[in-house]
């Protein structure tokens, strides 16, 4: 995966300018994927402090129910994405990832174009996509982030990013911890060794997809400080990433 950079996130957005594109991936049913590296942060420190449950904005939700509706265009898997936003006036508004227009979602994954999703004055919420997988490869559900959905954290400008997978919803919360251990480390070494280590849980882990995905995801955010939630419907709880 290529990551094109963009800032941490930002208070309120006077005029996007973001580099243009970053892009989420699926846990590869034949195994992982990613750039190559090394640990480099020591283990869970600081929260995003969001508590043991999040409510999820009904907006993001109810959108991302969408997405996950349009993730099998004739039965062939499809990535679709979206961003939540809270415009001017205080409103909340969702906005899905069109096609060449504000992304690209095309060869089974999504891209995001910031810029053209967030518009001046606005406050960037939320990012989130969706994991489908049609029956070539497996039908599988519930599936966790993939490692390059974590290490692309190290440079998109969402504090939160969501993912739905079947009936299950995911979600990443970046901490003040993570954030030191950008600037520290560096986007691009930073995104290597989260791809990394979580490769080298998911082939040394036991089970099934699923298992392998959860404990990989796991394993990462309690080693870079992004805070884990897992659940469905409109509520995800805090997991213990160093269990």
């Amino acid at each position: 995966m290529t990551v094109s950079g963009g800032p941490p996130p930002l208070p309120r957005l006077p005029s996007p300018s973001w580099p243009v594109t970053t892009t989420a991936h699926k846990v590869p049913a034949g195994g992982p994927r990613g750039a190559g590296g090394g640990p480099s942060g020591p283990g869970a420190g600081s929260t995003a402090g969001l508590g043991a449950t999040v409510t999820v904005w009904r907006q993001l939700t109810a959108g991302l129910g969408y997405a996950w509706a349009d993730s099998f265009p004739g039965g062939t898997s499809q990535e679709q994405a979206g961003v939540l936003v809270q415009k001017a006036d205080g409103t909340l508004a969702w906005r899905r990832v069109i096609d060449g227009v504000s992304g690209t979602l095309t060869g089974g994954t999504a891209s995001f174009d910031y810029a053209k999703l967030v518009a001046p004055g606005e406050k960037l919420l939320a990012a989130a996509h969706t994991h489908p997988y049609d029956a070539s490869e497996g039908g599988h559900k519930d599936v966790s982030f993939s490692g390059a959905d974590l290490a692309r954290m190290t440079s998109v400008p969402e504090p939160q990013h969501y993912m739905r997978a079947g009936d299950s919803l995911f979600m990443i919360a970046k901490t003040p911890e993570f954030e030191k251990l950008v600037t520290i480390t560096g986007e691009a070494k930073l995104n290597g060794e989260m791809n990394k280590t979580w490769n080298d849980t998911f082939t040394a882990g036991t089970g099934t997809i699923q298992e392998r995905s959860d404990a990989a995801t796991k394993a990462v955010c309690h080693q870079y400080h992004l805070d884990y939630y897992k659940g469905t419907g409109e509520t995800v709880s805090k997991v213990d990433t160093a269990k």
